[in-house]
């Protein structure tokens, strides 16, 4: 008896605690709303090493990749399409260092990927592109 008025008690407690909110689902709630987030795309033949991305912003290190994998969002506190980028291949280093960012729009605050291409060691030359994820 004891046990059937709990678990009335309980269901009726939950039934109550229940509103319109949670019908549509979970809402979660981003702590940085305005902030630009990447994360990179290895769509090259190698494995990067050392990935980092300094937006002007802010910078992230992203670790190693290996070839046909993505990494996980990192946050900017803003960011432009073209940004400094660099990562090693083996012993060589290949990067881009923009020197200036005048006429450059900031990207709007979401979630963008970096593809990263045709990786060339011989030449260190390397193709990267800015897709939006929103």
């Amino acid at each position: 008896m004891r046990v059937k008025i709990l678990s009335i008690l309980f269901i009726s407690l939950f039934v109550i605690s229940c509103d319109k909110d949670a019908e549509q689902g979970p809402n979660f709630s981003d702590p940085n709303p305005n902030d630009t987030e990447f994360r990179i795309d290895n769509k090259s033949n190698y494995r990067l090493k050392s990935i980092y991305i300094n937006s002007s912003g802010s910078a992230n290190d992203y670790g190693d990749l290996t070839r046909n994998t993505k990494t996980s969002y990192q946050s900017f506190s803003f960011a432009y399409r073209i940004f400094e980028i660099r990562f090693k291949v083996g012993e060589k280093t290949l990067f881009l260092t923009p020197t200036d960012y005048s006429g450059e729009k900031r990207l709007d605050a979401g979630r963008y990927t970096v593809d990263i291409a045709n990786v060339d060691t011989s030449n260190n030359t390397f193709t990267f592109r800015v897709n939006s994820d929103n």
